[in-house]
């Protein structure tokens, strides 16, 4: 049964990464300071920094340039099995039955929290 699932897995996800990058930024103080920094939605972001947002995308600043890539829910397009759908649970992807969403697609247990 374990095996079976297992390969039924590797049959389930069928996925497009979503990534992009951005460039740096660089301010120059009145007194010649220089400083590097990204910004993501208005957020500035320090060289070096990480950030996971609510959104589910992760941000990495890097001294070239910010790289960004969707995680759980946004990582990508996936295509689930005859039968299946995928919903969100936070930035959590669920593989569900298309015709009870509260079923589990492969194993058909429920989902929901009593």
């Amino acid at each position: 049964m374990y095996v079976s699932g297992l390969l039924l897995l590797g049959l389930v996800v069928s996925a497009q990464c979503f990534c992009f990058t951005d460039k740096v930024y660089t301010d120059v103080s009145k007194y010649g300071s220089v400083t590097k920094y990204c910004m993501y939605k208005g957020l500035k972001m320090q060289v070096g920094s990480h950030i996971k947002t609510a959104d589910c995308i992760e941000c990495t600043c890097h001294d070239t340039s910010l790289s960004c890539c969707g995680f759980g829910i946004n990582a990508g397009v996936v295509a689930p099995p005859p039968g299946c759908k995928v919903v969100a649970d936070g930035c959590k992807m669920l593989l569900v039955k298309v015709d009870d969403d509260t079923k589990d697609c492969l194993s058909g247990d429920s989902l929901v929290k009593p």
